[in-house]
Formats: structure tokens, C-alpha cells, sequence
């Protein structure tokens, strides 16, 4: 009798701990990226918005979409970004291996091709792109292999945010402590420099926390990661991430 009745209760506990843990993922801001990087990305994104499973839509400007794509997006009233980019030629021919294109990345800063104005001009005009296809201003700001994290271009994106009267921009005012132990040993070099200067834009905001969602994807428990105000950003056009989220409970 007391195994039943222990079994009985640690069900019960089961069953509440997995209400608070599914009620976790409804308190983080669930970032859907790359939007017109490809069909398929679109299709998905469309999917999980028709479904209430995210909360912001990052788009890319540059790349493929349709009118009745676009005005999808405008129908859901979710906030809608403009994920921001440094160089698109150089990626479609890097194809898919981020490793390649990092090292063209820094390649190409230390050769003082990604110089001050010209990467402002760059993002300036593709918020330009943005307003006119959709209207108004992004409601926030990031980018594509969240290069704007590096700081002299995380004050080009704070710069350009106030000027067009953009109030989000993707850091996380806590940090990024979830990620991998080398990544975030990197991505906390970079924070202590980015936070010193959304600070000093008073009107600018940030989720209270960062992740990338295949930081955590693998892991047995992921909600353990979670605290309320995390920005979780995730890529649908990957199919394991999309089923991830289609499989959670719904925001709305």
C-alpha cells in the first residue's frame, strides 16, 4: 500500500513539475530567423506563426519572398525585425559552412573591408529595403551570424537603431550563459564591451537574456536552461528545430 500510494504521488509530482516546465517556455521570447533565406524557411515560419508557437520574425531584406508572403506576416501582429547583413555573395558561395564564412568574415575586417561607414551605410539602407516593403520601421534589429554582437558593429546597430527610432536590439542586458563552454567564453568577451554601450542608448531595450536554440536543442531538459525575458533565438528552416517547436505548447 504505501509503494501505490508513493507511486501515486510522485506521478503527481511528475505531472506538475512538466506544467511548470511547459509553462517556462511561454514566459521566453521565442525569435524566429531568416526569413526569406530560402522556400522552406518561409514555409515553416508561416507554419509555427499559424500555430501561436513565436513571438518576433527576423527577415532577411535581400532575399526571397512573396507579396503574399509579406503581407502574412503584417496579418500576424507579431513584432517583425530586419535581420541585418554584412555580405551576401560571399555567403552563397561559402554555401552552408559557417566556419568558411567567419574566417572571410575576419579576413575581410582585418583587410578594412567591413569599415565604420560602410558598414553603417549597408544597414542603413536595408532598413530603408525594410520600410518600404512593409511600410513602417522594424520593430527591432539583428543580424545574420550575430556579427552586430561584434562591438564596433554593436554601436553601428545602437546608432542606427536610434536614428530610425528602433527600440530593440538583440544582446541580452544578462549575458548569454547558456551557450557552449567556447562560445561562451567569447560571447562573454564581447558582452562586457556591448553592454557598456546599449547602456549608454537610455532608450534602447533587450530581452534580459540570449540563447540560440541548438545551444540547447540536444539537451535531455532543455527548460532547465530557461528564465523569463530569454530571447530564444532559433533557425525553422533546420528541420529538427522546427519540429522542436511545433511541438511546444502554444504561446497565445
Amino acid at each position: 500500500m504505501f509503494f501505490a500510494l508513493f507511486k501515486i504521488r510522485w506521478n503527481n509530482l511528475k505531472g506538475i513539475y512538466k506544467v511548470q516546465a511547459q509553462d517556462l517556455w511561454k514566459d521566453v521570447i521565442i525569435s524566429a530567423d531568416d526569413f526569406g533565406a530560402s522556400p522552406r524557411a518561409n514555409k515553416n515560419i508561416l507554419a509555427l506563426i499559424q500555430e501561436n508557437k513565436i513571438d518576433r520574425i527576423s527577415v532577411m531584406i535581400k532575399r526571397n519572398f512573396s507579396k503574399e508572403e509579406i503581407k502574412l506576416l503584417k496579418k500576424s501582429n507579431l513584432k517583425i525585425d530586419l535581420h541585418l547583413e554584412l555580405f551576401i555573395n560571399q555567403e552563397l558561395k561559402l554555401k552552408k559552412n559557417t566556419l568558411l564564412r567567419g574566417m572571410s568574415f575576419f579576413i575581410g575586417y582585418l583587410r578594412g573591408e567591413f569599415y565604420y561607414s560602410r558598414v553603417k551605410k549597408m544597414w542603413t539602407e536595408q532598413i530603408f529595403e525594410f520600410e518600404q516593403i512593409f511600410g513602417k520601421k522594424p520593430d527591432g534589429l539583428n543580424s545574420h551570424e550575430h556579427f552586430h554582437l561584434f562591438p564596433p558593429f554593436f554601436r553601428i546597430i545602437c546608432q542606427i537603431a536610434k536614428k530610425n527610432h528602433i527600440r530593440y536590439v538583440r544582446l541580452g542586458k544578462n549575458g548569454q550563459p547558456f551557450a557552449r563552454r567556447l562560445i561562451r567564453h567569447i560571447l562573454q568577451i564581447l558582452f562586457l564591451k556591448n553592454k557598456k554601450t546599449l547602456y549608454s542608448f537610455s532608450k534602447l531595450d533587450s530581452s534580459d537574456y540570449m540563447l540560440s536554440l541548438d545551444w540547447i536543442i540536444k539537451n535531455k531538459k532543455p527548460y532547465k536552461f530557461l528564465k523569463a525575458e530569454t530571447e530564444i533565438v532559433c533557425h525553422p528552416e533546420r528541420e529538427e528545430e522546427y519540429i522542436f517547436l511545433k511541438n511546444l505548447p502554444h504561446k497565445k
